[in-house]
Order: structure tokens, then sequence, then C-alpha cells
């Protein structure tokens, strides 16, 4: 066993300092001992939890949920120790066995938790936030995959007080899925090309797979992002929606044989709205009556005038041929170092040197490389959207009750996803919500009355009757991007209580609405 490797490794150390470290560690593991013995002791207690108040089985709970993260920080050292140990005798493969063994789990869990201890042993900063409960436990991992594969300038930002601090910032209050776009975001912004590599590779490995049987067809497949993210808008585009007579993979399967038909030729009308809140992707065929060279009736415009100001959809109406859309936002100083890059480039220029910049992503804040953006920039319909110097939309709306497609684009830019706190469900699913309602408040169309809420949210603040209050989130600390909203939400009923907790790690709400 590794264990008795370790002892025999230090047999002929001095006495003296050994006797000393013998009984600092005697009392850590006594204190360990005498924690899990308390532990062990509360299990009759909240056997009878029943019988306990709300606010305390809540607080209760809370303490619970900070064990895991104290539990991880405190095992870093620990693990970190046993894996150099491990090093110099040779004897890795066996630590990872005897991990494997003690966590009931795979190597491949084992080593998930020796490279998340050798992350946070390189991170103080980050760690101490992890004993603090200000970064959760789950966001560890991703922290430590982005470090093992980190280029050197990316590590050794990420080592810096600086990149600590924007871990630690990127961390707090989100979830899962949002903290690793933030992360990868913030790298990309030091240093794309290993993304770009990495996608690279990626886009080598896609792949299709049909199987035709006589009971049906089975695929199997894997595309690059932007790829997905287009068959994603485009089956949702089709207007099949899961109800209580089909799964979402039903209708999904649905969605891609309307799609197919649609290429053979057949068409489809899709619904006036779809179920995430966006406009449909429709397109008007022209008036085949009209003489050759005629403009277009008003309303029955291409896909040029997909995107406009006006946002002018006619459902129903469509024609092979079109192309689904994809929302990327492009800060600025990604749009001119790509246009540098071009042009030094045609000048004849052999090596281009990159430059630290904001990555562009997706809606849903998935970063794209730079040759996935000036790929996806060589044919696209652009529409810009202007930012003040605090990052924040301006105003493009007009006196209407439905948001145009602009003002969308722009809520999108601002909040980013969905602005319940601790809710990460993407744009492109989350509907536009007038903070002064329209038929009671009679409040406006614009970008002040608008705030990006998921179905379900959306639903809650109607049924709760909840107010909203917005303020402006504190700038950020760091150079590069993030994908979370300009904004700080909060949601409360008409007696003045807080629904969605406090900006910071969230409290859920039930399908009642209590905390």
């Amino acid at each position: 066993m590794f264990e008795s490797c370790v002892v025999d490794e230090g047999a002929g150390r001095d006495l003296a300092p050994a006797s000393v470290a013998l009984d600092e560690e005697g009392r850590a593991l006594g204190r360990l001992a005498a924690v899990a013995d308390e532990l062990v002791g509360l299990v009759g207690s909240v056997d009878r939890a029943d019988t306990w108040s709300v606010g305390a089985r809540a607080r209760a709970l809370a303490v619970l949920d900070r064990l895991p993260a104290l539990v991880v920080g405190l095992r870093a050292p620990l693990l970190v120790a046993q894996r150099e140990a491990a090093e110099r005798l040779g004897n890795e493969r066996e630590l990872l066995d005897q991990r494997a063994r003690a966590l009931g789990a795979s190597r491949w869990r084992a080593e998930q938790q020796v490279r998340s201890a050798q992350a946070l042993a390189a991170l103080p900063d980050v760690r101490a936030a992890v004993l603090g409960g200000h970064v959760p436990e789950r966001h560890v991992d991703a922290l430590a995959r982005t470090l093992a594969g980190a280029s050197q300038t990316v590590a050794a930002f990420l080592r810096s007080s600086e990149g600590q601090a924007a871990v630690v910032e990127l961390a707090h209050g989100t979830d899962d899925r949002t903290f690793t776009r933030d992360l990868a975001a913030l790298v990309a912004g030091y240093d794309p090309a290993p993304l770009d590599d990495e996608r690279e590779r990626g886009r080598r490995e896609r792949y299709l797979v049909l199987t035709h049987t006589p009971d049906g067809t089975h695929l199997k497949g894997r595309l690059d992002p932007l790829a997905g993210q287009a068959l994603q808008r485009a089956l949702d585009a089709t207007g099949h929606r899961s109800d209580e007579d089909r799964t979402h993979e039903q209708a999904n399967a649905d969605a891609l044989a309307a799609l197919a038909g649609h290429a053979l030729g057949r068409g489809w009308s899709p619904a006036a709205q779809s179920g995430c809140g966006e406009t449909p992707l429709a397109e008007t065929r022209p008036d085949e009556s009209a003489p050759a060279g005629a403009e277009p009736a008003p309303g029955a415009r291409g896909r040029e005038g997909a995107g406009g100001g006006d946002g002018g959809v006619v459902p129903g109406l469509v024609t092979p041929g079109v192309v689904p859309q994809v929302c990327l936002l492009v800060p600025a100083e990604a749009w001119h170092e790509v246009r540098r890059r071009r042009q030094e480039l045609e000048a004849g220029e052999t090596s281009v040197e990159l430059r630290p910049h904001p990555p562009a992503t997706t809606s849903d804040g998935t970063v794209l490389s730079p040759h996935e953006l000036a790929t996806a920039l060589c044919d696209c319909a652009m529409t810009r959207v202007v930012l003040d110097g605090r990052g924040l939309p301006l105003d493009v709306g007009r006196a209407r009750r439905h948001f145009t497609p602009a003002q969308r684009l722009a809520v999108v830019a601002r909040d980013r996803a969905c602005s319940w706190n601790g809710c990460g469900t993407v744009a492109s699913c989350c509907e536009v919500h007038h903070i002064r309602w329209w038929d009671r408040h009679g409040g406006p169309s614009d970008l002040d009355n608008a705030v990006l809420l998921c179905g379900f949210h959306h639903h809650e603040v109607h049924r709760l009757d909840l107010g909203v209050e917005r303020q402006l989130r504190a700038p950020a600390t760091t150079s590069g991007t993030s994908v979370r909203s300009a904004m700080v939400y909060t949601f409360r009923d008409a007696l003045g209580r807080l629904r969605n907790g406090p900006p910071g790690p969230a409290v859920q709400p039930d399908r009642d609405g209590a905390r």
C-alpha cells in the first residue's frame, strides 16, 4: 500500500523535528476525527427535522452546503503532498488506485480530485475564497481543467493576484455553466491561440452517422459549436415544441424531419412566436406575379430585411435556402483585431502577432476562436448595437407593445441570460418582460423597461406580482471580457420581501415562491 511507502520515506529524519511534526499531525488528526464524530452525533437530531422551524432548517442546510467546499480546501494540501511523495517514489499509479478505492469511484475521478488539489495549491487566494464560501466547490474542477491546459501566458496570469481576483469575481453567485463560459472568455482574452487550435481539432473530428434499421434510423454525430447552434436554431424555427403529447426529444425529431422536407421542397409554416421568445426564422416569397426587377411589396422582403429595425416577419411564407441565424456578440476590440490581422496578412506579413482583446461570443456565452469569428464574419448579416461607456446598450425602442428584434438583441447584449439571481438559462430560451407592465401600468416597450427572463421565472413574476429593481453592476477589476450581465436585478413582492435572494450566491425559489 502507498501509505506504508510514505512512512518509510521519513525514517531517517532527525528525531526532534519528527517528534514535533508527529505532535502537530496528531493534534490535527484528533480534531478531524472529533469533527467527524460530532457530525455523526447530529444524525439523531436531524432525523427529527420535521419538528424544526422553517428558518432553522434553512440555516442548517446553509451550513451543510458549506461543508463540501471546506473539505475540498482542507484536502488540497494533503493530496498535493501525497502526490509529490508518490512522484519521488515512483508510485503515482498506486496513489491514484488507492484514492479510487477510497472514493469508490474510477481512477479518472481520483485524477480529477488530485488535479483540483494541485490547482488550489497553485492559487492560494482562490483556495482561501473556497474555504470562505465565496467560490463553490463545484467550480474548482472547471478551474483545474483550465489551469492544466493553459498556455504559459494564461497560467502566469491565473497565478497572479490579479488573475485570482478575477476568478473569484467570476465564480461569485454563478452556476457551473456560467462560470465555465466566463472563465473561457477570460482566458481567451489573454491568449486566443490555444482555443483556436482546440476548435480546429474539434472541427476535424466532426462526423454524422445515420444507421438505417428496420425499426428506424439512428443518428450519432458531433458538430463544431457554430454549426451546432445553427442546427438548433433551425430546429427551433420549425415551430415544433414539446407538449402533453410528445417529449422535447420527440419534438426535435419532428423538427429535423421538417427540415429535411423543407430541403426537398415541401416547406413548412412556423408558428408566429417560438417557445423561447424568439422571432421565428421566416422569409417571404417574392411576388411571382410581379414583373422582373420590381420592388417587393411592403412586408414581403427576403433575407435583406431580416434583422432590420422593424423586424417585420410574415409567418407561414418561406423559401428554400433559409439561413438559420446565430447571434454573435463581437466587442469592438475583437472586430478591429480581425480587420488588422487580415490587412497585415494581405500586405504580405508572414507573422502577425495576436494582441490581447475581449473575445467574441455567441449569445449564450460560447467563446469563438479568432478563426471561427473570421469565418462567421465572412458571410453574415450584421446588426450593430451601440454601447455606452459602461457597456450598456443605447435605446433602440419604439412605441409598440411587442419588443422589436433589434430591441431584443440589445436586451440580450445587456442581460446575457435570465436575470433571476442564480438562474443560468441562456438568452435564446428567454423572453423579454416589461418591468412596468404594459396592460396595467402602461409601461413602454423600450430598453429601460425591459428585462430578460426564462419562461419559468417570467411566469413566476406575473404569478407572484413581483416588482423589479435594477442597479448597475460594479465594473470589472480586470481586463478581458465577461459574459455576465452589466446589471443586477432584484425581485420583490407587494410587501417588499426579496423573492430571488440578494446578488451573490442565490437562494433559488421553489414552485410556490417560498425561499
